[in-house]
């Protein structure tokens, strides 16, 4: 199309028809436009894969573990993490997480990060997907951690005599 333009464009001005010729490369100027940001565009945008870490996570969990979801869930998270890891995401809201205890869960937060979650449980992985999603996996500890041992007492310097 393009050379067929040029053509159409140079004959045109060499016949004297500005008229025609400017409408001609008006219209070149726009298909070139629209063609460079038709390839341009997807290559700028962030990218917003979740797959490796929702594979990630798929793997970290035993094959009979299921995975509790919280924050913000929306149907592309819902869809790809039984996609993916071939378990059920199970939705559980942030107050029934104490009650109910899972193993693991995954928390999206989007427009900002994800809202921690509190002892016992411990953050395993992060991770930001493209400029408006973040997702953390967390553990709960199976045992509390055990506290630190009590400081030996001093030897008494004092000489012990009969």
């Amino acid at each position: 199309m393009l050379t067929w333009s040029s053509t159409q464009l140079a004959v045109f001005s060499l016949r004297g028809e500005r008229a025609t010729s400017l409408a001609t490369l008006a219209t070149c100027a726009i298909a070139s436009v629209v063609g460079l940001l038709t390839v341009a565009v997807p290559l700028t945008a962030p990218r917003k894969d979740l797959t490796p870490f929702i594979s990630w996570v798929g793997e970290q969990l035993p094959s009979s573990e299921t995975l509790y979801v919280t924050g913000r869930i929306d149907e592309t998270l819902a869809g790809i993490v039984p996609f993916v890891t071939g378990r059920r995401a199970v939705t559980i809201g942030a107050g029934e997480i104490e009650a109910a205890r899972p193993r693991f869960v995954l928390v999206q937060g989007k427009d900002g990060p994800a809202p921690s979650l509190s002892a016992p449980y411990r953050l395993l992985a992060n991770s930001e997907v493209g400029s408006d999603r973040y997702l953390a996996l967390w553990a709960r500890d199976e045992q509390p951690r055990a506290a630190a041992p009590a400081p030996e007492p001093e030897p008494d310097s004092s000489p012990s005599g009969p």
